[in-house]
């Protein structure tokens, strides 16, 4: 009767909790999902509301294809022209690996030796902080720097990311017969890396495949031996005449003037005309020892695509950056660059690691459509009732 009589009094209080405990129930007490069955308006409010949420998060969440970790590697790369492998290996990669081992971090090192060059890989441990990591090794290498030959060029150190040390697009231009392999180089470099590198969120732009353009000097050793002229005679020649330097100024009551020396020179004719030495008032010129022609720098790689020679430019995303907008970016700034490029010449799609995640978005969000369909068929099978299971 106590029971009865309390239930009577919630019932006169709140007429919700009335209906709820109808005979239809059973007589049970009401439970907190009641409240949305009988408040429709409550449920669809708090639905649409996390539906929102959701929206809100997705748009500013991070897409890319791994996730991402403090992962990183350390590249140590030191030329030493003219050497051969063993010298690279004991005078300059032992060194580099000795000290490199003492930074704190540090997972495992590997190196690559080959004659003229040396590049040594530090691997840091999973979630250790690259930027203390590389201020230590720049530390370190500046101690032994007196240690390296005396003809090896100062270490240079990148920074890489060891989950991910391929480029998320790689970018073909064909070459043909209007421009020379060391032309297109250097027009890509000048011209359309710039233009890819100020897209929000690469990091940076590699060039693969490619070669600089470069003054090639073929020398006559029977000449040099007619003139009497040694190969340390050209070295001092072409190093006096590629100097750019200040020397004053000159001024008046008006205006300043900077006085500038400049000696490089820029094309075939300047360096024939070269003056290597004096010999008895006569001037032994560089045609007078050796052929003289524009080509391009040495090189280790080629690069092709679909069996054609091919230079290449990788593009590397920031760390965490969304890899979708930043190939919805790329696209547009192709057709804008494809637009002012040189006849024959066109920049095309050879590698987007976008392809696979925008399959894998797409198939995602089949498989939700097809999910909230079936759960909504159960729904309304079971509930009996297609505005209860709204």
């Amino acid at each position: 009767m106590a029971g009865e009589a309390g239930l009577g009094q919630s019932a006169e209080a709140d007429p919700t909790l009335a209906g709820l405990a109808s005979p239809a129930l059973g007589g049970r007490r009401p439970r907190f999902t009641d409240l949305f069955v009988r408040r429709p308006v409550l449920a669809v409010v708090i639905s649409l509301s996390l539906a929102l949420i959701g929206v809100r998060v997705a748009m500013d969440m991070p897409v890319q294809q791994y996730p991402t970790i403090e992962s990183a590697s350390l590249v140590i790369s030191t030329p030493y022209v003219g050497a051969s492998a063993e010298v690279v290996q004991g005078f300059i990669t032992d060194p580099i690996e000795r000290v490199a081992a003492t930074i704190p971090g540090v997972d495992f090192i590997s190196s690559e030796t080959r004659a003229g060059m040396s590049q040594v890989t530090v691997f840091l441990k999973l979630n250790e902080d690259s930027a203390d990591a590389l201020a230590e090794l720049s530390t370190r290498l500046g101690q032994i720097r007196f240690e390296l030959p005396e003809g090896a060029e100062d270490p240079a150190v990148e920074v890489q990311r060891a989950d991910r040390p391929q480029a998320g697009w790689y970018l073909g231009v064909k070459l043909n017969d209007r421009m020379s392999r060391a032309e297109l180089t250097d027009y890509l470099r000048r011209e359309v890396a710039p233009q890819l590198a100020s897209i929000p969120g690469v990091q940076q732009v590699w060039i693969g495949g490619g070669r600089l353009p470069a003054m090639r000097i073929w020398i006559d050793p029977d000449r040099m031996t007619m003139f009497n002229v040694s190969t340390q005679d050209v070295e001092t020649a072409l190093r006096r005449n590629n100097i750019i330097a200040t020397i004053g100024q000159t001024e008046n009551a008006d205006q300043r003037i900077d006085l500038m020396v400049n000696t490089s020179l820029t094309d075939v004719e300047e360096f024939e005309r070269m003056v290597v030495r004096e010999a008895q008032g006569t001037l032994i010129r560089m045609r007078d020892l050796a052929r003289v022609e524009l080509g391009e720098e040495e090189g280790t790689n080629l690069g092709r695509l679909n069996q054609r020679t091919t230079v290449f430019l990788g593009i590397y995303p920031l760390p965490g950056a969304n890899e979708i907008d930043i190939a919805d970016a790329l696209y547009l700034a192709l057709d804008e660059i494809n637009a002012t490029m040189p006849a024959g010449l066109e920049l095309e799609i050879g590698e987007d690691v976008t392809a696979y995640m925008r399959t894998a978005l797409a198939e995602i969000f089949t498989t939700l459509a097809e999910t909230v369909l079936l759960v909504g068929v159960v729904v309304v099978v079971l509930m009996g009732s297609v505005r209860t299971a709204l």
